[in-house]
């Protein structure tokens, strides 16, 4: 297996976002949110990526234009996606095919609970 890895401030060893989106079977984000971040993966990213690629986003909402992910899931441009984070919580409208959401840890608190739909969304 090859790993591949990028930052907004490229250091040896690393390598720019398209190379990694082009290049990887898999792509996990592992960044803050941030103006700098916000929107990373948008429809553009998305386009690079290979189509049997999968995107998961465990680090924060945000970070993913979730309405060009959902378009580009529909079209088959990206394999699919799991994600424990969204931008906006609860998610409470049907899932895009390929697409896979998991209840962060957070989200079993008693209140968190309440709030979020049964499993199996």
């Amino acid at each position: 297996m090859r790993v591949l890895a990028t930052d907004f401030v490229l250091a040896p060893g690393l390598v720019d976002l398209p190379t990694v989106l082009r290049s990887s079977d898999v792509v996990t984000l592992h960044a803050p949110l941030t103006d700098d971040t916000r929107n990373l993966i948008g429809a553009e990213q998305l386009a690079m990526m290979r189509r049997n690629a999968i995107l998961i986003n465990t680090a924060r909402g945000g970070l993913v234009d979730e309405g060009a992910l959902a378009q580009a899931l529909q079209d088959g441009i990206i394999g699919g996606a799991g994600f424990d984070v969204l931008t906006n919580e609860p998610f409470c409208r049907p899932a895009p095919k390929a697409f896979c959401l998991s209840r962060s840890i957070h989200g079993n608190s008693p209140i968190r609970r309440r709030r979020l739909p049964p499993a199996g969304y």
